[in-house]
């Protein structure tokens, strides 16, 4: 796309995180 690879993966990597704190609150 666009954005380069690893772009992409730090991304996924913040939205992982966020959804890990959201569900194991």
């Amino acid at each position: 796309g666009l954005y380069p690879d690893f772009v992409f993966s730090l991304s996924v990597d913040k939205v992982q995180s966020i959804l890990c704190k959201y569900f194991y609150r």
